[in-house]
């Protein structure tokens, strides 16, 4: 029983499936309230800890590269540009991308994605004002912010699906 558990905690595989399925949910939260639940940062760490004691993860460079992201976050959201939920979740997700190159290609991704999402909700925005006059889903009103935790997580998932995740070598 305890191997099979061990061998379960000890597969790469399985915190890649976990951290998929977060991930959909950031998108599917953060679209429709612009709200990323604590909890999932909260699971993002708590598989990270897990990792590093059954994957042999070593956590220093991880941790630094995080508290590295969080310390520029917490600038650009005292600006306005990112909400605290964004900023939570690449900090998490930073454990996961380690002190490297991979850490700059999420930061690097993530902002091209989130160019696109902008642009993708700008014409959106305004084609849709065209046929579609009265209840309009908070998502798609002039206005509205965006739900950059989409980029984020598009980002990490593209990584995370070819391989690109140092601590994932799935």
């Amino acid at each position: 029983m305890l191997d099979g558990i061990y061998h379960f905690l000890s597969s790469p595989n399985q915190y890649a499936v976990l951290l998929s399925v977060l991930m959909a949910l950031v998108i599917a939260w953060d679209m429709k309230s612009y709200i990323i639940p604590n909890w999932i940062h909260g699971v993002i760490i708590l598989a990270f800890a897990t990792g590093c004691y059954f994957m042999n993860i070593h956590p220093v460079d991880p941790i630094v590269a995080a508290l590295v992201v969080l310390g520029a976050g917490l600038l650009i959201y005292a600006v306005g540009f990112m909400g605290a939920g964004d900023i939570k979740l690449i900090s998490a997700l930073t454990l996961w991308t380690g002190l490297g190159s991979a850490t700059v290609y999420l930061i690097a991704h993530t902002a091209i994605y989130g160019g696109i999402l902008v642009i993708f909700l700008w014409l959106s925005r305004k084609l849709i004002r065209v046929f579609w006059k009265r209840n309009l889903p908070v998502l798609l009103t002039t206005g509205a912010p965006v739900p950059y935790g989409v980029a984020i997580a598009a980002a990490f998932l593209s990584m995370l699906w070819r391989g690109m995740i140092p601590a994932l070598p799935v």
